[in-house]
């Protein structure tokens, strides 16, 4: 995923860059992390703040490690926001000890390989397994035996359409099935065309992905994901870019941040990532 969005930034002219740049560093708090939603620091929006921040080629530095150092080893968090801090620290350069976080990690996972959101819930199945993946890609990778059992979790969650729902038998989302295809291509598994077709057919000819069959108008996090998770598989996804370039544009703002819709007056990191990952996917070589 990083890899992609650099490759949406090496697409930027200088302007472009500088005003990115400048964009991320206003998200910036005092206190070393990155403001969310509401305005004040947030864990899991500090994923896509630093990943901006280093794809703009700012050092880690130490109000970031004092900041992360504030949540510990996120014993209290939930899968999302304990994967979120391990992100961070991957970031930053301030993972020293990845078992123990290994460790901690393993409390999500179920017997039969299902990943969580807090320990001892339902299984939180293909979302839940690409964010468990992504952490443990940052402590190292995952061992093949676990990925395998994990992965046959999320196929329970696959439709006769071919597209993945939260759940065996959830109506299928695109979100939901580009994190399936991401996970079983980490896991060695071949992703089914039919699930591939299904998450291609949400793509829209004015520019952008929809959300789910039915959607009223396609969102730009579903435009990222589906369009990186396409390319991951190896499916192609070039076409006419005025549309998708349009599409992403319609997002800008002028403080060079992007929003989550066109009539959202506010940018944030995580809709700016997007922002990048899309094009990244879809244009870069």
């Amino acid at each position: 995923m990083l890899a992609l969005a650099a490759g949406a930034v090496a697409l930027m002219n200088g302007e472009a860059v500088d005003a990115l740049r400048g964009f991320v560093r206003s998200r910036r708090t005092p206190d070393g992390g990155f403001r969310g939603r509401a305005g004040t620091s947030d864990l899991y929006y500090a994923t896509f703040g630093l990943a901006l921040a280093r794809l703009l080629g700012e050092p880690p530095s130490p109000p970031e490690r004092a900041w992360l150092d504030g949540f510990s080893d996120g014993a209290a968090l939930d899968l999302v926001h304990r994967a979120s801090l391990i992100r961070c620290r991957a970031l930053t350069d301030a993972l020293p000890d990845p078992t123990s976080w290994r460790t901690g990690l393993a409390a999500f996972r179920s017997a039969d390989g299902a990943w969580r959101s807090t320990p001892g819930a339902p299984s939180g199945g293909p979302y839940a397994a690409f964010i468990a993946l992504l952490a443990l890609e940052d402590l190292g990778g995952a061992e093949a035996a676990d990925l395998d059992a994990t992965a046959q979790t999320v196929l329970r969650c696959r439709g006769a359409d071919g597209g993945f729902g939260g759940t065996p038998g959830a109506p299928p989302t695109t979100a939901v099935t580009s994190a399936a295809v991401v996970f079983l291509q980490a896991a060695g598994h071949a992703v089914p065309d039919a699930t591939l077709d299904w998450l291609a057919a949400r793509r829209s000819p004015a520019g952008g992905w929809f959300a789910a069959p039915g959607a009223p108008v396609p969102d730009l996090l579903s435009a990222a994901v589906a369009s990186a998770a396409l390319r991951i598989a190896g499916r192609d996804v070039t076409g006419p870019p005025d549309a998708d370039v349009e599409f992403i544009e319609r997002h800008a703002r002028e403080d060079g941040g992007f929003a989550s819709h066109p009539a959202d007056p506010t940018a944030d990191v995580e809709y700016t990532w997007y922002a990048l990952l899309a094009p990244g996917a879809l244009f870069a070589p």
